[in-house]
C-alpha cells in the first residue's frame, strides 16, 4: 500500500506513546483505573468520548510537544472508543456466540464461557421475561435466547420472511435445538394449541371445534387471512378430524391439532 501521507511513521508514534501509557500507568500503579471502573459502570463508551471532546477542546491552548501530545491522547482514547463501541454493540456471528456461549443440546441450557459485562463465567445464560421467553442481554442487544441457539448450533438468524423462532412443542422454555425452527407470524400462529374456554370445556384440546345451536359441531381454520369452515358434524370427534385434515393441508410442518397451552 502507497499512503499519500505519513501515516505509517504516525502510526508507529502512536503505539510507541500508548506504550508508554500503559507503563506509566499500568506497569508501576496498583488498582484500577479509571477507564475500568467507568466500563463496568456502564459509561465506558461515554467517558472516552468526553476524553476525546477534553483533549481537543484544549489543543489550541497548548503548544508544542504537549499539543502534539494532547493529539496522541485524542487518537488513543478515539481506539479505545472503538473497542468499547463493539463490545456494547457487538456483531453477533455464530464464532461470536460459540466463543461466549456453551450450550448443552441434551438439556437446551446454556452457561457463559467467560465474564461478559456484568454477566460472570459459569452464569446461566439469560433470564425469564414476563412472557416465559429467556432473554440474553449482550452489550447493548437484548433477544431471545432461542435466537442464539438457532445460531449457535445452525448458524440461522431470522430473517425478514421468517422473523420469528417457533418452539415446536409449543412450550417457550424448551430451546433443545431440535424444537426449534425459523418462521412467519403465520406459521408461528398455525403452530398455537388451544386455551381452556369457560363456556365450552368440552372442547379443550380439540382446536378449530365450533358448537352450533343445533348441537351439531362445524370446522373452522384460518390460513394467510382465509377462513375456512367444514361440516356441520355430528360429534365433535368427527370434526375435529376434518380439522386435523385440514391443517395438515393449509398449515403444513406447523400444523397443531390442539395441544393445551
Amino acid at each position: 500500500m502507497k499512503y499519500k501521507f505519513h501515516e505509517p511513521k504516525h502510526i508507529k508514534e502512536l503505539k510507541q506513546f500508548i506504550n508508554g501509557t500503559y507503563d506509566q500507568h499500568y506497569e508501576h500503579k496498583k488498582g484500577d483505573q479509571t477507564l475500568e471502573l467507568m466500563r463496568e459502570s456502564g459509561y465506558g463508551l461515554e467517558f472516552l468520548l468526553a476524553n476525546v471532546i477534553k483533549y481537543a477542546s484544549r489543543h489550541g491552548k497548548k503548544k508544542g510537544q504537549d499539543a502534539r501530545e494532547d493529539l496522541f491522547k485524542i487518537a488513543h482514547c478515539a481506539i479505545l472508543a472503538v473497542e468499547e463501541y463493539d463490545s456494547q454493540h457487538p456483531f453477533l456471528t455464530q464464532k461470536f456466540v460459540r466463543k461466549h456461549i456453551k450450550y448443552n443440546e441434551e438439556t437446551g441450557t446454556a452457561v457463559w464461557r467467560k465474564s461478559l459485562g456484568s454477566v460472570k463465567k459459569g452464569d446461566v445464560v439469560g433470564t425469564l421475561d414476563e412472557d416465559g421467553y429467556r432473554r440474553v442481554k449482550i452489550g447493548k442487544h437484548r433477544i431471545r435466547f432461542s435466537h442464539l441457539v438457532l445460531l449457535h448450533c445452525k448458524g440461522e438468524q431470522p430473517t425478514k420472511e421468517q422473523p420469528l423462532v417457533d418452539h415446536r412443542d409449543g412450550n417457550n422454555q424448551n430451546n433443545r435445538i431440535g424444537n426449534l425452527r425459523l418462521a412467519d407470524a403465520t406459521q408461528n400462529c398455525c403452530n398455537r394449541g388451544t386455551t381452556p374456554r369457560p363456556r365450552n370445556p368440552e372442547l379443550l384440546g380439540l382446536k378449530g371445534v365450533r358448537p352450533l345451536a343445533t348441537g351439531k359441531f362445524r370446522t373452522e381454520i384460518q390460513f394467510r387471512g382465509v377462513k375456512y369452515t367444514y361440516g356441520p358434524f355430528d360429534t365433535k370427534e368427527e370434526a375435529h378430524e376434518r380439522y386435523k385434515r385440514a391443517a395438515t393441508e393449509l398449515h403444513g410442518e406447523f400444523a397443531n391439532f390442539g395441544g393445551v397451552t
